[in-house]
């Protein structure tokens, strides 16, 4: 086996008062450009959705949308975020919602 190093930064924000920060965060970073997974419209009733955009229209990121992420993802919700990655390469993935689009 040939030696190789492994890097898999995540970070978690939690929380309704960090929605408005998620901009800066990955501004900072030197992310230009991000998938945004969320679930089946919840993030869009609560608000969190709308916080989150606003973020990071704020710093000039662009931001890609996958939907429809269901409890319990299965890997056809996967592939669908890879094809999207394929189509148009983000610097980062950012999961708006609960454990199944982060899991997703």
């Amino acid at each position: 086996m040939e030696s190789f190093l492994f890097s898999c930064p995540t970070e978690v924000l939690f929380g309704k008062k960090v929605l408005r920060k998620v901009g800066r965060v990955l501004h900072v970073r030197g992310v230009r450009k991000v998938l945004l997974a969320a679930g089946r419209g919840s993030a869009r009733k609560n608000g969190a959705y709308a916080r989150v955009a606003a973020s990071l229209e704020k710093f000039g990121i662009e931001r890609v949308e996958l939907w429809g992420v269901r409890p319990n993802p299965a890997w056809g919700g996967v592939v669908q975020g890879l094809e999207l990655i394929d189509r148009e390469p983000v610097e980062a993935i950012l999961a708006v919602g609960g454990g199944s689009v982060m899991d997703t």
